[in-house]
């Protein structure tokens, strides 16, 4: 009995935050209080886009830099984990595990705790989110510092429980995602992607952030996004295929 009431109690949580993930004009962040330093643009050099020498030096960085964008203005700040790891469902919660080489998985937790949980897919889940009024999860892993491919999935309610399918095959791992105007956006280990439906409807390659770690995704209207890296951040203009790096100063170990 003291299980279930703990669970409910969780599930009210999740639903407080999950009802603002997604807009249908414009993304917000659950927990709007932002932990850690609040950086100026004004801290960063524009840079070229990083090459092999530089990304070593990168990797190195004192600063793991975040973005959020909020009441219309771009945050930069120290990453925080963003992740969407739990859904609430009918009778239960949904619980994403990502523990990256030692594998992971979906977790049904039932609010009944006669009921053991039921693990419905095997494999690292990075992010569950809800949009357009279904359930899908982000798959993909392996070693962090290796690129892995990974999938879109979707998870469905059926009368013998949860079932998941496989709906899109990326190429790349995911490590980052915004919902915005019921598209997905996405980082991955070596690209960016925006997915509509289960198509991608816009891709770069990213080849110069494989060792950087994408943490943070921001969209600040349909045109421009920016994802936050190790030592820095990029701006992307959807509109003229440019992608901008800014570095942070003294970014690097001496």
């Amino acid at each position: 009995m003291k299980q279930s009431f703990i669970l409910i109690l969780i599930a009210l949580i999740i639903l407080s935050c999950q009802s603002n993930l997604t807009s249908d004009k414009h993304a917000s962040v659950c927990g709007i209080s932002i932990d850690g330093t609040i950086y100026s643009e004004n801290d960063f050099d524009i840079i070229d886009l990083p090459d092999r020498n530089n990304r070593l030096e990168l990797n190195h960085s004192y600063f793991n830099i975040g973005v959020s964008y909020l009441n219309d203005r771009l945050f930069i700040h120290d990453s925080q984990d963003s992740k969407f790891e739990t859904i609430v469902v009918t009778d239960g919660i949904l619980q994403a595990i990502d523990n990256g080489e030692f594998g992971g998985g979906l977790q049904f937790i039932p609010f009944d705790s006669e009921k053991d949980s039921e693990e419905i897919f095997k494999g690292n889940i990075s992010y569950i989110f809800r949009l357009s009024g279904k359930i899908y999860a982000f798959a993909g892993g392996g070693h962090i510092v290796e690129n892995t491919k990974g999938w879109l999935l979707e998870i469905h309610e059926n009368s013998n429980g949860y079932s998941v399918s496989k709906l899109l095959e990326l190429e790349s791992r995911p490590m980052a995602m915004m919902l915005f105007n019921e598209k997905i956006y996405v980082a991955g280990h070596n690209q960016f992607l925006i997915i509509s439906g289960s198509k991608v409807e816009t891709k770069f390659n990213c080849e110069f952030w494989s060792s950087l770690y994408p943490n943070s995704v921001a969209v600040a209207h349909q045109s421009q996004v920016f994802v936050g890296l190790r030592g820095g951040y990029v701006s992307i203009d959807l509109l003229r295929n440019k992608i901008v790096f800014h570095k942070k100063r003294e970014a690097v170990y001496e």
